[in-house]
């Protein structure tokens, strides 16, 4: 059973490798690497991924205390020009646009956050764009504030004051 076991995962692992092709001087080179979606044990993603939800799984640590807090993370590549993760905050060379609550987003299967729990992340690219929070990216000044409902991290609250930034080159 072991053996069988090895063999399946040596498969799925040669067949997450990336392309090549021989070019007509018979050098092998990589065409591209293409990333994408993986889950893991815990509740954090590798460099470059982002959590897309959180879940109990009974091949993970601790199955039984998922009441306590999920161990299992399921994470896609940062990449393109906008996507949604949990938590708020969005990875460099993004801003967040807006937060929203799924329960899918939520640490542990006990709780139900009062707090919005999704950012909707866009790329840092124009000339000007609008962000959650105070404060631009690198690169960008501001050139006002504004209060946006879709900027409230609490689920149940109102907006008060400025949250959101408008940014220019």
């Amino acid at each position: 059973m072991k053996k069988i076991y090895a063999l399946c995962l040596m498969s799925i692992l040669a067949a997450c490798g990336g392309s090549s092709e021989v070019d007509s001087q018979g050098d092998e080179s990589s065409l591209s690497t293409v990333e994408s979606a993986l889950a893991q044990c815990g509740q954090q993603c590798p460099g470059g991924y982002r959590p897309t939800s959180y879940s109990c799984s009974y091949s993970c640590p601790n199955p039984t205390s998922c009441s306590s807090y999920y161990n299992s993370v399921n994470c896609e590549p940062n990449s393109g020009a906008s996507f949604s993760k949990c938590d708020w905050d969005c990875p460099s060379g993004y801003h967040p646009t807006s937060y929203s609550y799924t329960s899918s987003c939520e640490h542990a299967s006990s709780s139900s956050s009062p707090n919005n729990n999704v950012a909707y992340c866009q790329a840092n690219s124009g000339t000007s764009f609008a962000t959650c929070g105070i404060g631009c990216p690198a690169g960008y000044r501001v050139t006002g504030y504004a209060t946006s409902s879709s900027c409230v991290i609490g689920r149940f609250s109102l907006p008060s004051g400025n949250n959101m930034t408008y940014c220019a080159l």
